[in-house]
């Protein structure tokens, strides 16, 4: 490799240059060969003193031919030495030196993955094919980082790199460090980290101490500008959050934040903006809550790690209670609808209060609203421990209803015109923001016919999981220490209303016995920026060579340009020679 003002020039051939000795025989050849034989023909003595005198032909080849023919050969000959010129600002190690990249690949990576490859590449760009390089990524797709298995020659790691694929994961520094001691090339091997920038405190201390032990080290740095964001979200019944973390508090940030569905299809897309002197920023996305569960991703495209989130559906009990009565066949039955409705979907246990109560079962429904005085207080310590208990309206308004009771009735209103014979029924409204109904969607409206109407004084600390048309509550719960008492303010009888036939019955009774688990799961653990060092020459060694992730080397294969100046020049010889013989060239008069 030679020097020059505007950069190197690499020789990866360098054995043709012996062909330069043929370059002194050219002179030799070309007087070996001797010049074409001239025939003249001579009329008579008269005419030939009359000829002008000709200039005698040399018995030496031209200085200038020469010369020309001479600079074909020498280009040649650089032609087959396969010379590159680049302009970087890493030198080459010996042919005989091995070469180790450690390419980092994880969820840092995002914003700089093509930089990190690129400068990764740019390295093995001059070197000869047979030079050995050790390639080791920080997440590697199988158990072991180091995926060249070994020393492998320029091609083979090329092409080992070109595979390498981003991972949305955390580095196992201990793992790569590991691999790298297995190789036992300390302390000959030129090493390279082709860093995202970000490193773990611990892990940076380890790193540097198994640097330490080789003599040539670099690290390839990005600027702080493109260093990753953290994401990171949170939820509730109506909303998600995020708080979008930066590593640097210099400049104003805009960030696009995507929400997609399982599918990839975009369903959001938001703008979060960090102020100079800031690191954070949070907000609130503009899904609507009736979209909630559809999201399965979060991200922030090409700037740091996505957050995949995982909704739990509400878990449905394998068995649950039904509180029996005696109208066992007739058709006002209540439980016979809810048998009907709830047969497909768990186990069903009919039977009266105090064997319920002994199995401890999630849930228990009871048609009747009266509870039973002397099982009152085991009511409640059910519902204190975690029970769910779900009570429809009955036909008549009780009394002196139960303090579990979440509201209280006042009256029975119906929906009836003037004759009483046709009933115009009440609708339902829209469904709250926070009700577990949010996302249900009926293909016919239920209608009903009669319901409660509950004291609206007693609602300030109850939830409403639905209203009727006339906003008045169809249901409504209440918490009782770890568990919910709920209250459906219409007969689940054909009195009550025509719901009791429709698909929207049996749909919200499946959402009001189901148990509410985590709503969302990231399934990413959220990273804590103070843990994270972001590397720079405050804290790298000085031994440690710091190159810039975007100042790839420019390289010119100049050996194409050789072969063309050659053939150009050999084209001219020979139309030099075709226009002499042609006598398109006359001699000096």
């Amino acid at each position: 490799m030679s020097d020059t003002l505007l950069g190197k020039i690499n020789l990866q051939s360098p054995e043709y240059f012996w062909l330069l000795l043929v370059v002194p025989l050219l002179w030799w050849l070309l007087r070996l060969i001797p010049p074409d034989a001239v025939r003249r023909r001579f009329p008579s003595l008269r005419l030939l003193q009359n000829l002008p005198r000709l200039r005698p032909q040399t018995a030496f080849t031209p200085l200038w031919l020469l010369i020309l023919r001479g600079a074909i050969m020498i280009l040649f000959v650089l032609g087959f030495t396969s010379p590159i010129w680049s302009s970087g600002d890493i030198d080459l190690p010996p042919p005989d030196q091995p070469i180790m990249l450690l390419i980092d690949n994880c969820w840092s990576a995002v914003p700089n993955f093509q930089a990190l490859r690129d400068k990764a590449l740019s390295i093995l760009e001059p070197l000869p094919p047979e030079q050995n390089i050790a390639v080791l990524v920080t997440c590697p797709a199988t158990a072991d980082p180091m995926i060249s298995q070994g020393v492998v020659p320029v091609p083979r790691a090329r092409a080992l790199i070109h595979r390498i694929k981003l991972q949305d994961e955390t580095a196992d520094w201990a793992r790569l460090l590991h691999a790298m001691q297995t190789l036992e090339l300390a302390p000959i091997a030129n090493v390279t980290f082709v860093s995202s920038g970000l490193i773990y405190h611990d892990d940076l201390a380890r790193l540097l101490q198994e640097l330490s032990a080789y003599d040539q080290v670099a690290i390839a740095l990005p600027p702080e500008s493109l260093l990753p964001v953290i994401l990171s979200p949170a939820t509730d019944r109506q909303k998600i959050r995020v708080e979008v973390q930066r590593f640097t508090d210099i400049g104003t940030s805009v960030y696009n934040i995507i929400t997609r569905d399982k599918n990839g299809y975009i369903l959001t897309l938001d703008k979060i903006q960090i102020p100079d002197g800031k690191r954070s920023e949070s907000m609130a996305l503009s899904i609507p809550p009736e979209a909630l569960e559809e999201i399965s991703t979060l991200q922030i495209p090409n700037m740091g790690m996505t957050a995949q989130l995982s909704w739990n559906p509400p878990e449905i009990p394998a068995r649950i209670g039904l509180v029996a009565n005696n109208l066992v066949n007739s058709f006002t039955n209540p439980n016979r609808y809810l048998n009907a409705a709830l047969t497909d979907k768990t186990q069903l246990v009919i039977n009266n209060w105090p064997a319920l109560l002994e199995q401890n079962l999630p849930v228990i429904i009871s048609a009747v609203p009266e509870l039973p005085t002397e099982q009152l207080n085991a009511i409640a310590a059910w519902l204190q421990q975690g029970g769910r208990l779900i009570r429809f309206a009955g036909l008549e308004v009780p009394s002196n209803p139960d303090q579990l009771l979440p509201g209280r009735p006042m009256e029975m209103l119906y929906h009836l015109n003037e004759q009483f014979l046709y009933p115009e029924p009440l609708g339902l409204a829209a469904f709250p923001p926070d009700s577990p109904f949010q996302n249900l969607r009926f293909h016919f409206s239920p209608h009903f016919y009669q319901h409660w109407l509950i004291n609206a004084v007693d609602l300030s600390d109850k939830r409403i999981w639905a209203n009727y048309a006339d906003q008045t509550p169809m249901i409504l719960s209440k918490t009782v220490g770890q568990g919910e008492s709920l209250l459906i303010t219409t007969p689940p009888t054909p009195s009550g209303g025509n719901w009791i036939f429709s698909g929207a019955f049996p749909a919200m009774l499946e959402k009001m016995i189901a148990r509410p688990t985590n709503a969302l799961t990231n399934i990413k653990t959220v990273i804590e920026t103070d843990q994270i060092t972001v590397l720079n020459k405050n804290n790298i060694p000085d031994n440690i060579a710091i190159t810039d992730l975007n100042n790839i080397q420019a390289r010119i294969m100049l050996a194409p340009y050789i072969f063309i100046l050659a053939i150009l020049l050999w084209l001219a010889d020979q139309a030099l020679i075709i226009t002499r013989f042609a006598g398109l060239i006359r001699a000096e008069k």
